[in-house]
């Protein structure tokens, strides 16, 4: 048990009103049965087998999305 693993998300850059550079923002989901209980949502954990494809901007998953977005569910 234990070791590494990754977390989808939506990257991206911007400026928010107060000027401050905010550089990326995880995609959330509904909790499993370990998290219910401490709260009504966590982040999406990406098999490891997956991340590959996430992460590769020509994959059919990533269709569509912004520019210097990678998008995989």
């Amino acid at each position: 048990m234990g070791g590494e693993f990754s977390l989808a998300g939506l990257y991206d850059t911007w400026i928010d009103p107060e000027g401050k550079k905010l550089s990326s923002v995880p995609l959330y989901t509904e909790p499993n049965t370990l998290m219910s209980d401490f709260h009504n949502r966590m982040p999406v954990i990406l098999r490891s087998e997956d991340e590959s494809e996430c992460l590769n901007t020509d994959s059919d998953k990533n269709k569509g999305s912004e520019p210097n977005s990678t998008v995989c569910s």
